[in-house]
């Protein structure tokens, strides 16, 4: 569920999905076309040229707007077009391609793309483009996975095949969220300058800044009535508190901010297919058992089993007891990793706290509330190893404090 504020009255809303990962243009796209299908809702109003928009846009903000290198490669591009894209309803439907076959083995794909599409700058998009596109992909290194791709091969102007190493039915999703680049415009400076068969073109990027981007006279579906987007390059509080001053149209904000209201804008809340991820840190540690079976066949416990202990007894009494200590020791000094912990989950489930507090002083250069949080932290590591030292004299009964002989 993504929330977005919006001072635009809408006079009749439509979900572009090709636009569906940028939130902002979901808004936007309100009052872009008029449309068959039923409207998710209506207010009246009267549609803009132009617009202003407070987003946090960081994943490209600082790598640029090429899809070779992974802009916007979990989505649609806003510059480029795709072989394939997903509909409001999430399905997929063709876009550049008229159709495509999938060979009997599943290796090998076939796209027979449209005839009547233009780059920006008025040249032709062919199939030259399309099979440039994926094979300079697969070579770059980017985001981008396309390691299951051999080669793609041009069969005719407007066919090309894609060539897989081994079926892979998922590389539909690859397809889908390519954006396919000008083989004679593409150089080391088109991450900057863009080049595509998009609904937009970007106009000017100041990084950290904003963006500024204008709709591309030669795109070959239905124009955007909305013919001018300058997008501001805001954190999501900068992004409430300009639409507090009335210096944007629409904003995005977190679920957190969703209860403030702000007078002459609505609240939107919309699906996405947007999804995040969440990785626990861990330490593998094989040494423990490896040292208690070096322990449980060392000498002493042999002794031990020589004069009638249990498997039960060498175990608790010697093994344990030996392997104890290098495991209390990581157990303890991982206490400082909860903070770790504290900011990964605050930033995905938009909970507030101490780790969304570090992000938010760090990105502000909050200095006094960084040191306070850097000592608040160092104090429970000072705690756990303390702990630790402790915990020792109880299991090795050989470790205590006192002068040495």
């Amino acid at each position: 569920m993504n929330l977005s504020i919006s001072r635009l009255k809408i006079c009749e809303i439509k979900w572009w999905h090709w636009l569906s990962n940028l939130l902002l243009v979901q808004i936007l796209a309100a009052c872009s076309q008029v449309s068959s299908s039923p409207p998710a809702t209506k207010v009246s109003g009267e549609s803009k040229d132009e617009i202003v928009l407070a987003f946090s846009w960081e994943d490209f903000d600082d790598k640029g707007f090429d899809p070779t290198m992974g802009w916007n490669y979990y989505g649609p591009p806003l510059f480029q077009s795709t072989l394939l894209r997903r509909n409001e309803d999430l399905e997929l439907v063709n876009d550049l391609a008229q159709n495509y076959t999938i060979s009997s083995d599943r290796k090998i794909w076939t796209f027979k793309i449209r005839e009547d599409v233009r780059f920006s700058d008025d040249q032709p998009l062919t199939a030259e483009d399309v099979a440039y596109t994926f094979n300079q992909t697969k070579e770059s290194g980017g985001l981008v996975d396309l390691s299951a791709l051999d080669k793609a091969v041009v069969k005719g102007n407007y066919e090309v095949e894609l060539h897989l190493k081994q079926p892979r039915i998922t590389f539909i999703n690859q397809i889908a969220n390519l954006g396919i680049v000008p083989k004679h415009a593409h150089n080391k400076n088109y991450f900057r300058n863009p080049i595509g068969s998009g609904p937009y073109r970007l106009v000017q990027w100041n990084p950290g800044e904003q963006i500024i981007a204008e709709a591309n006279p030669y795109y070959y579906g239905t124009p955007a009535n909305i013919k001018r987007l300058v997008i501001l390059l805001t954190l999501e509080d900068a992004s409430l508190a300009a639409a507090k001053a009335g210096r944007v149209d629409v904003a995005h904000i977190p679920p957190s901010l969703a209860i403030q209201q702000i007078t002459g804008m609505n609240l939107y809340a919309h699906k996405s297919d947007g999804h995040a991820g969440l990785m626990l840190p861990y330490i593998p540690n094989t040494g423990t058992r490896e040292k208690l079976i070096e322990i449980l066949h060392s000498n002493y416990a042999l002794f031990a089993y020589a004069q009638g202990e249990t498997t039960t007894g060498v175990v608790l009494h010697h093994g344990l007891r030996n392997v104890a200590l290098p495991a209390i020791t990581l157990q303890f000094a991982s206490l400082g990793e909860l903070f770790d912990g504290s900011v990964l989950i605050e930033k995905v489930f938009n909970y507030p706290g101490l780790g969304d507090a570090t992000v938010q002083a760090a990105l502000r250069s909050d200095v006094p509330l960084l040191l306070g949080i850097v000592f608040f932290s160092a104090t429970f590591v000072f705690i756990g190893n303390t702990l630790a030292d402790l915990s020792y004299q109880i299991i090795d009964p050989r470790i205590r404090f006192g002068k040495s002989a």
